[in-house]
């Protein structure tokens, strides 16, 4: 599998735009290099392969959620391709849908983990503050003043997941998700190129 080359040019000239849709462009030598060949399922729900898979969502991902896109697959070695254009053109759209799917519930994973994450530090803050506020009248000793900012800082420590969670890690999961449920409906050609004609 190649991939145009971005080598001396900038980011925007290596993906062709027509009609209105940026495409992404895909050079394989034979139909079998798009899939995991170590994938045992059937064809529909074969997993894409790695690199493809990648080079296809880091390529989608450089464009605005908003830019319509589409994908064009060249075969160079047409005379190995047996399979209908309809039928690898809905495994790649499944491949995608399942991703997003799979997405989705790591998504609800984080929220539900940043809940109970709020939770556990809200108590130990709360915890924290409660101890050293008891502890002031009898601060009279370093070491019992280090202890009093201690807890203090330990009840701010344990908030810094949820924080955390709320705040940044969910954004790369949602980003990922509607970039494969949209890569699910991306509008998809498969060009055979002719092999060349041998002359006697």
């Amino acid at each position: 599998m190649t991939a145009p080359n971005p080598a001396h040019h900038h980011h925007k000239s290596r993906y062709r735009t027509h009609e209105g849709r940026t495409h992404i462009d895909l050079n394989l030598r034979h139909i079998d290099q798009l899939f995991d060949s170590r994938d045992p399922s059937p064809f529909l729900e074969r997993d894409l392969d790695d690199n493809a898979a990648d080079y296809i969502l880091t390529a989608a991902m450089e464009h605005s959620p908003n830019t319509p896109l589409a994908l064009t697959i060249h075969i160079s070695e047409p005379e190995q391709f047996t399979l209908s254009h309809e039928v690898v053109i809905e495994a790649i759209h499944s491949y995608f849908e399942y991703n997003a799917e799979l997405t989705r519930r790591k998504l609800h994973q984080v929220f539900r983990q940043g809940r109970y994450s709020l939770l556990i530090g809200v108590l130990m803050l709360f915890t924290c503050l409660t101890i050293s506020q008891s502890i002031e009248a009898f601060v009279v000793h370093s070491y019992i003043r280090a202890m009093k900012e201690g807890l203090v800082i330990m009840g701010w420590v344990a908030m810094w997941r949820p924080i955390d969670i709320f705040l940044y890690s969910w954004r790369p999961q949602l980003e990922a998700q509607r970039m494969y449920e949209k890569l699910s409906h991306v509008p998809v050609a498969i060009k055979l190129l002719k092999p060349p004609v041998k002359t006697p």
